[in-house]
């Protein structure tokens, strides 16, 4: 995988993540929705879990609780997008390459009941694209069930419109 592309999923990635904030936050119903506010959380809590393996550093499993307001993982989750574009511009292809410990490998093991073969930093880094794509649509899906028409957040609907930047701003 090329690093242009890698940037571009990332700031595709950035771009849905706020897009989706600012449809939850411009309908109070949703914003109290038990579902989407799990799912917010839990899509941002993994970005950040993963952000702090690519930078061997401890990652504190922070709580719903931590967070006073909706807005504070909004803002928690928008840290982390300015945090992990330049992780990703700084990835090398040596770095790509190489097989990443994950600290919650006994997680692993008993999701697939198996040690896990390791995986490559690459491989996380699309995982971490693919897996908010995956909640994102859980979301999109329960926003519609509410009666809300969300936006296509679709990484081809992002190209269409030319690769916007993010716009955070409810």
């Amino acid at each position: 995988m090329d690093q242009a592309f890698l940037e571009a999923l990332y700031d595709h990635m950035e771009w849905a993540d706020a897009l989706t904030w600012r449809t939850v936050l411009a309908e109070p119903h949703l914003a109290e929705d038990e579902f989407i506010v799990e799912s917010l959380f839990h899509l941002h809590m993994v970005q950040h879990a993963w952000i702090s393996v690519w930078r061997s550093e401890e990652f504190a499993i922070p709580v719903r609780e931590d967070f006073d307001e909706l807005v504070s993982i909004r803002d928690w989750a928008r840290a982390y997008h300015s945090e992990a574009t330049a992780v990703v511009a700084g990835l090398t292809s040596e770095r790509l390459a190489e097989p990443l410990e994950v600290p919650w490998v006994e997680f692993i093991e008993r999701e697939i009941g198996r040690t896990p073969v390791p995986a490559r930093v690459l491989d996380s880094v699309y995982q971490v694209a693919a897996h908010s794509a995956h909640h994102r649509a859980q979301i999109n899906r329960r926003i519609r069930e509410l009666g809300v028409r969300p936006e296509m957040v679709d990484y081809i609907g992002w190209v269409w419109r030319d690769r916007p930047p993010a716009d955070w701003h409810a």
